[in-house]
């Protein structure tokens, strides 16, 4: 709209003058938000631009199939945990037992009726005993911690079978003591 085209309408200058002025902020207030609007519409096509190339990566995934997946493996790792801890408990039953070789006395159990419950082992003293009558061998007598360890003569001539003799406290008793034997 110009002013001509407002005063051949029979208005005069100073009301045309306001009239633009007025339309002028008007228009300038809606020209403000078609920008902001534009601005926004583009950065939501930026996003929704984005986001589908992250879901293009996914394309053809199928979800339930990866939760059935999932759930198979906890199954699993459960499932081999409780083996290994049955299989822990039974080695260390074995090596209480005083089993010679663990690994051998092991392949003898069937592990299939061992139960566990609360941290002992069901059905497994049963079949030692079993395996202690029929191949005693595997087993050897039960050790107390001092029948375990050798005795080490720590003093006198290591040489003979007699007993500890003092030790030299001087040098030159040590030297005497070395090349008279």
């Amino acid at each position: 709209m110009k002013k001509e085209e407002l005063t051949a309408l029979g208005i005069t200058d100073e009301q045309a003058d306001r009239v633009l002025s007025i339309h002028t902020a008007e228009l300038t207030a809606e020209t403000e938000k078609t920008a902001a609007a534009q601005k926004e519409l583009e950065a939501s096509k930026a996003t929704v631009k984005e986001i589908t190339g992250k879901l293009k990566a996914y394309d053809g995934v199928d979800v339930e199939k990866l939760k059935s997946d999932v759930s198979a493996w906890e199954k699993k790792y459960s499932e081999d945990m409780a083996a290994a801890r049955l299989d822990n408990a039974v080695e260390l039953a074995l090596t209480k037992a005083g089993a010679k070789d663990v690994a051998l006395t092991k392949h003898l159990i069937d592990r299939s009726i061992i139960k566990e419950d609360g941290g002992k082992l069901i059905g497994l003293e049963e079949q030692l005993n079993k395996i202690k009558t029929d191949k005693a061998w595997l087993f050897g007598e039960e050790k107390t911690p001092a029948q375990q360890l050798p005795l080490v003569n720590t003093a006198g001539n290591h040489n003979s079978g007699s007993a500890p003799v003092a030790a030299p406290t001087t040098l030159a008793g040590a030297l005497k003591e070395k090349y008279s034997n």
